[in-house]
């Protein structure tokens, strides 16, 4: 026994008493209890009742209807047909709108049978459960009268008849040849083609070029028996975008045109793999010639085997290019979905920095693709999709992105799990099967040009090869000893930036050491430099020249709080030392002559002692260093401008022999007060 319901009355605003319909009569909520056929008023587009149980046996839903809640049926235990005039109404579920709760409501009513107009039959079949061979349909489903259906219909003058809303193709006159299907048809019935027909080119109008997915398309629906019905068709052409048909699903459970002969498909954003390589074998299509064909507004040009935009920033296809390596031309900021879809010739493809947006399955089921090179500089999140190429060992050399890198592995560590969620054909299945899938990702360095590699020594070039770039990031790693080619004229400024472990570099004479230390500075574990004659030695982030003859500079990452020069060295070079702020103490051997310009600048040195084979001081030597106390122990260096720019503290001094006094006071005459000597031996002891 069904609980009895209060009336709707009492708790609904937009309830019409009268009526029995919400206000603008758009929803019905209550029927009369003792009728035995009902028929919803027009307009109305929802049925969701609330009040008490009827009796009626048969409810007619009038053309406007589209949503059917099934807990309505609680209030209709009687239901035994609905006859729906609707071009398509829904079964939902308040209590779960995705609907999966409708078909126990349908089993446990007593509805039996619902009938609707001739030409979506199967449309409401395949959304109650139907499957062929399989089950049947949770409820009966059978036509209307086909006399009564055709109020239901419009001729549009040119042998075609639709339903009112112009989205079911009814009926087509079958004196027609050529049948071209207008983009507003959403859907081909089973009815559409008599079994005499004669058609023999088919089009489906459209426009690849509107391949904008907020136009809101609806999938186009070529019912396999109306696929069937088409024997004499010998030339179909597709003129909208792939996503648009059902085409290839339909032809793939096993729909044919017997005498079919050519297939024509737009260039521009369509899935090749319908009509080409493995899947369309397995799907028993029929042989057939297979063109592409500009359907936009848009000039395209071709360059060889490539085609282009006129403007030159898109690549809209490259389907039938026979080269086995690619370059694609600089300027291009786009390469379309399925570009290169199931073109079985490219063995390589350079991709240039121009590019942002590489679409979905841009090289999908390429089979023979060896090597893709792409130096982006940056790309859309979803690039990864581009690579479902099925080849069996793939290297793909990407800019410096590991969440990307990340991304292309999984994709093809679960490619079987893909097969069947996207529905790929069995022959590629059993392909990537039987050749176990592989991908290796490349890292390249960063440079903002294009790009040549060196796959047996990871080096990377630009497009001239005479400057070096850098090396692959996997192999860079694990080099240590590194040699420059001789033919290399130039070296990007980043090209050792992924060296890690390198310690010893060797370069063409024509370049200087100190040119091949400014870009590797950075380096921990860098020992020694050489070009030509020329050579750098490294120990503990010290640079000397050739023979510890020289200071010549610090590395940028030594952190030296002490520094204590080798016997030997004779010179510090200009600013060696300058901005390591975490230097306080030096000590100098008793071979220096030379210390250069800004040596010691801006570091936190406060006292030094210097020996007296000091011959020479540089300018600004204690720039911006808060000194304390300074000694000197032979005569007064040349060179009058070490201390400019020096702070000296309020206990500072300058320690100097008695003997070189008068030497340091005209030297620096601005620092005579400071310039001190040093007491007796007897008094010594109070310095």
């Amino acid at each position: 026994m069904i609980e009895e319901k209060d009336p709707i009355t009492i708790f609904e605003d937009e309830y019409n008493s009268s009526s029995r319909y919400s206000k603008d009569f758009k929803i019905a909520y209550s029927i009369p209890e003792d009728c035995g056929c009902y028929k919803l008023q027009d307009g109305c587009i929802t049925l969701s009742l609330r009040g008490r149980e009827s009796m009626c046996e048969e409810l007619i839903l009038p053309q406007s209807f589209a949503a059917f809640y099934v807990e309505s049926l609680l209030c209709l235990p009687y239901l035994r047909k609905i006859t729906a005039y609707s071009s398509e109404f829904h079964f939902w579920g308040e209590d779960n709108p995705a609907g999966y709760n409708v078909f126990d409501y349908l089993r446990n009513s007593r509805l039996e049978e619902i009938c609707v107009l001739p030409w979506l039959v199967d449309w409401y079949k395949q959304r109650l459960g139907y499957w062929k061979g399989v089950r049947d349909a949770v409820v009966k489903v059978s036509p209307i009268s086909d006399s009564y259906a055709q109020q239901f219909t419009i001729s549009n003058g040119n042998g075609l008849t639709t339903s009112k809303d112009g989205k079911t193709l009814v009926k087509v006159d079958k004196k027609i040849k050529v049948l071209e299907i207008p983009v507003e048809i959403e859907r081909i019935a089973d009815t559409a083609f008599d079994n005499d027909n004669v058609i023999e080119k088919l089009v489906l109008l459209g426009d690849s070029e509107d391949n904008c997915k907020d136009k809101n398309w609806s999938l186009f629906e070529f019912n396999k028996d109306a696929v069937n019905s088409l024997k004499h068709v010998e030339t179909l052409v597709f003129q909208g975008p792939e996503y648009t048909t059902r085409f290839y699903n339909d032809v793939a459970e096993g729909a044919k045109m017997q005498n079919l002969k050519t297939i024509i498909y737009p260039l521009w954003n369509y899935n090749h793999r319908c009509f080409r390589g493995e899947e369309a074998e397995n799907a028993n299509i029929y042989p057939y010639e297979i063109k592409a064909e500009n359907f936009s507004s848009v000039e395209l040009i071709e360059e060889n085997g490539i085609v282009y935009s006129k403007d030159g920033k898109f690549l809209v296809s490259g389907v039938d290019c026979k080269s086995k390596s690619i370059r694609i031309k600089d300027g291009v900021e786009e390469i379309f979905e399925y570009a290169f879809c199931c073109n079985i010739a490219i063995e390589e493809v350079y991709i240039p920095r121009s590019v942002t947006k590489v679409g979905k399955n841009a090289f999908k089921s390429c089979m023979n693709i060896k090597k893709i090179i792409f130096n982006f500089n940056q790309v859309a999140a979803d690039v990864e999709h581009a690579f479902f190429t099925y080849s069996n060992n793939l290297h793909l050399y990407l800019s410096d992105s590991p969440l990307l890198s990340d991304r292309i592995r999984h994709q093809y560590e679960n490619l079987h799990n893909q097969f069947r969620n996207m529905g790929l054909g069995a022959l590629t299945e059993k392909h990537v099967k039987e050749n176990p899938k592989q991908v290796v990702v490349h890292t390249l360095p960063y440079y903002p040009g294009e790009v040549l590699i060196d796959e047996d020594t990871g080096m990377v070039y630009d497009e001239t090869g005479k400057t070096f770039v850098g090396v692959l990031k996997e192999q860079a790693k694990k080099i240590t000893n590194f040699s420059l080619p001789k033919h290399i004229e130039d070296v990007f400024e980043s090209a050792f930036s992924n060296l890690s472990a390198i310690e010893t570099i060797e370069a063409p004479s024509r370049f200087t050491v100190m040119h091949i230390y400014k870009l590797v500075q950075n380096s921990l574990k860098l020992k020694s430099i050489v070009a030509g004659e020329e050579q750098l030695l490294i120990e503990n982030g010290i640079v000397y020249s050739k023979g510890f003859k020289d200071v010549i500079a610090v590395s940028k990452c030594a952190k030296i709080s002490d520094f204590v020069c080798k016997e030997g060295v004779e010179t510090i070079g200009h600013s060696a030392f300058e901005g390591h702020k975490e230097l306080v103490n030096v000590q100098l051997p008793h071979t220096i002559k030379t210390i250069g310009d800004r040596a010691f600048a801006n570091t936190s040195l406060t006292d030094i002692s210097f020996p007296a084979s000091l011959q020479e001081f540089g300018k600004e030597v204690f720039c911006s260093c808060s000194l304390s106390a300074v000694k000197f122990d032979g005569h007064s260096p040349e060179g009058s401008g070490a201390f400019n720019g020096a702070n000296f503290l309020s206990s500072a001094r300058i320690m100097v022999q008695k003997v070189y006094k008068d030497e340091f006071t005209r030297s620096y005459p601005t620092l005579k007060h400071l310039i001190k000597t040093p007491l007796p031996k007897w008094l010594s002891w109070l310095n």
